[in-house]
């Protein structure tokens, strides 16, 4: 950190903690200790870690994990216990100078020494300004993405890209700027945007410098879109057909496509760039032509906003089948229940917050209708290009014999530490969840509170809600969540050979 940033006054920078904004069935979250104990968490990492781990630049996730055990109900022990594991988390870096509105485009990608003056930089715009205009401000107008005078300039100028690096290094600067906004800690937000602002842009495929400038670009920017609905009444009686429900129409022109079926890189640093080379301009054009569907024929904003929470929920459903009943369908014989690809998980994690950000009347405050799709279209083309890059469109979504080998998740409670024998009448998701509280792992917690979240929300939907699109998608119900979350659970609390197992196809290069 530099010294303007410790000037900024931690209570202001983490001044309470709101509720999740998520509800979960049989979590509360209302005793003010467990608050104090997290807010007091969050500012001594904030003052004293750097947001990278060694030398390959792993992400410090303890934010992350406190925030999650939290939101399903850890004690204050636990969370002081969680965070005081993180043992390996490396001190802060002094930054060799200071980043102003001069010099902001000049020191973007230099992760580890700047990082610290990105964070103070951040945090004096955040003590003038909401979480939500300082998004607005950096995110989605065209000068924190774009300086038209690089197109003249040669190789050398730099263009800020700010919403597609928010968008790279698996999603985790995404992940960290929506927690603050979900919890209301402008600290968060501004090591988040901190986060964003070193890392390298690996979307300028999907968000070229024209999808900020040029309005009437059919290329795909929600600014095209919006220009021809800014013509539409706010007021005008919602004459059109109801709208669809989710099809994964999307999600079997992946696994159809030949296109798709690309053989990446056994490493995983050089899994991401290859499918963005190999096949990115097909996923940017298939994620146009699905908001293009969605939003056909619509009549009014108003309508556009209705078919945006069915869009997001076709996005999260579609991330949580590519995870969970896709690893389940290439679990092999290895006696795994599921493989539970690390990578892949980060798309459920993550869309936990189109919730928060995307998903209409989430909040009193908001983003633009015209900046929530640009967030959903980037974000549904990020995750189908990591889905991609794992080897995973080369595999069928088994949904059939997927429910048939998870019926047991709803016959009976998943056994934990604390109770090795539940009632059969209890509540299948609270040793889940307790289990999942109780680990070490920071990635389980996050993983289940997202299934939770989802089936807290579409937990209801009858066998039979969505036909038409993905192959077996009339057996699809809202007992989905419920059983990968079993199955991940299950990885963490049994042995197979002798090894507690934990996330599959981890390599020594994660970020």
């Amino acid at each position: 950190m530099t010294s303007s940033d410790n000037a900024i006054s931690l209570d202001r920078l983490y001044p309470t903690i709101s509720s999740p904004v998520q509800d979960i069935h049989g979590v509360r979250n209302s005793d003010d200790e467990n608050a104090q104990v997290l807010l007091r968490t969050l500012r001594h990492n904030h003052q004293h870690h750097h947001a990278f781990i060694g030398n390959r630049w792993f992400h410090n996730h303890a934010a992350h994990h406190v925030l999650a055990i939290y939101a399903l109900g850890a004690s204050p022990q636990r969370i002081e216990e969680a965070y005081r594991a993180q043992s390996s988390l490396t001190p802060t870096i002094s930054s060799p100078e200071s980043i102003t509105d001069a010099n902001f485009v000049e020191h973007l990608g230099k992760e580890r020494r700047y990082y610290g003056a990105y964070v103070a930089y951040f945090s004096r715009h955040l003590m003038n300004h909401t979480p939500l205009e300082t998004l607005q401000h950096f995110l989605f107008l065209p000068t924190g993405n774009y300086r038209p005078y690089c197109s003249e300039a040669g190789g050398n100028c730099k263009q800020p890209a700010m919403l597609g690096r928010l968008m790279s290094k698996l999603l985790h600067p995404f992940i960290h700027v929506a927690y603050g906004i979900e919890f209301a800690l402008p600290g968060q937000v501004a090591e988040g945007l901190a986060q964003a602002a070193v890392q390298k842009n690996d979307q300028a495929i999907f968000l070229p410098p024209r999808a900020f400038t040029e309005p009437g670009n059919p290329t795909g920017s929600a600014l095209a879109f919006m220009e021809r609905t800014n013509t539409l009444s706010l007021t005008s009686p919602p004459e059109y057909k109801p709208h669809a429900r989710p099809t994964f129409a999307y999600h079997q022109r992946i696994l159809e496509d030949a296109i798709f079926a690309v053989q990446p890189p056994k490493r995983y640093v050089q899994q991401y760039p290859a499918i963005m080379k190999a096949v990115g301009p097909a996923i940017k054009a298939l994620v146009c032509e699905w908001e293009a569907g969605w939003l056909k024929d619509a009549r009014s904003s108003a309508d556009i906003e209705a078919r945006l929470t069915d869009m997001v929920e076709e996005v999260a459903w579609g991330n949580a089948l590519w995870f969970g009943v896709g690893g389940w369908t290439s679990r092999g014989d290895t006696g795994r229940g599921i493989n539970a690809d690390l990578y892949v998980m980060h798309l459920v994690t993550s869309s936990i917050f189109l919730l928060t950000l995307v998903m209409p009347g989430s909040s009193s405050q908001q983003l633009s209708l015209e900046q929530r799709l640009l967030l959903l279209r980037t974000y549904l083309a990020v995750s189908t290009a990591t889905y991609i890059s794992r080897g995973c469109a080369k595999s069928p979504l088994s949904i059939n014999a997927f429910y048939a080998a998870t019926q047991i998740y709803l016959q009976r409670p998943l056994s934990s530490a604390s109770n090795p024998t539940p009632d059969k009448r209890e509540d299948p998701w609270l040793p889940i969840i307790s289990t999942a509280v109780a680990h070490p792992d920071e990635h389980l917690p996050k993983t289940v509170r997202a299934l939770a979240a989802f089936a807290a929300r579409w937990g209801t939907r009858p066998a039979g809600y969505f036909t038409g699109g993905l192959l077996h998608s009339e057996t699809l119900d809202g007992t989905l969540f419920l059983r990968i979350a079993g199955l991940v659970v299950d990885r963490f609390v049994q042995e197979i050979q002798g090894e507690t197992n934990g996330w599959d196809n981890v390599s020594g290069d994660f970020p």
